[in-house]
């Protein structure tokens, strides 16, 4: 499976970096529908990744929402300016993007994709964004996935529609890891996990 990343735009929150489809390049709000978090103590706002893969992937996007996060409806635009598709940005309560949500231009009603980037947020491996590879080498698949050049993701060994982008921004353009690997041992263990990408089994 392969898994494709370009920067976003999300209007009133400036640029961001998302993994979404190929034919991407930024997202606008429409149709700003926020959900404002509340202060309840009854209310349990501890999310793992599992519990956000149940509530959200292959649900009718337009009515997902939580009590943890403000949410905004977002237009994301492709590459040729006429493919289009819905998503929905996640804030958590400092207004830092915990997620995005996104539906795919065959299929605009439904979540086939989910990026995590709230550290908060982790694996049942205790696997989150801001780990190093050395840190969570026990908890992904030794099979690496492709990526085009210039990223780099790791599958979660429990469920492979769970991936993990390692940032390798850093690295020289003519570092061999820029265009892929074939085995963990080729990656080094300081490269941090930048985002978790939950995939649909259904697209």
């Amino acid at each position: 499976m392969n898994i494709y990343c370009h920067a976003v735009a999300i209007i009133l929150m400036g640029f961001l970096i998302s993994c979404i489809s190929p034919d991407a390049k930024k997202t606008s709000s429409k149709l700003p529908e926020t959900i404002v978090a509340k202060d309840n103590q009854n209310i349990n706002c501890t999310q793992t990744v599992d519990s956000i893969r149940q509530s959200l992937l292959n649900h009718r996007l337009r009515y997902v929402w939580s009590h943890c996060y403000r949410s905004i409806d977002t237009l994301l635009i492709g590459e040729d300016e006429e493919t289009q598709w819905t998503g929905k940005a996640f804030f958590n309560q400092t207004n830092e993007l915990a997620l995005l949500a996104e539906s795919n231009w065959q299929d605009t009603t439904h979540i086939y994709r989910i990026t995590i980037y709230d550290k908060a947020i982790q694996t049942k491996d205790g696997v989150h964004v801001g780990l190093s590879f050395g840190q969570i080498k026990n908890a992904v698949s030794p099979k690496v996935p492709s990526a085009p050049d210039g990223y780099l993701f790791i599958n979660d060994k429990n469920n492979n529609t769970i991936h993990f982008e390692l940032d390798i921004s850093a690295l020289p353009e003519e570092a061999k890891i820029r265009y892929g690997v074939n085995t963990l041992s080729e990656i080094p263990d300081s490269l941090k996990v930048t985002s978790i990408v939950i995939l649909s089994e259904e697209q």
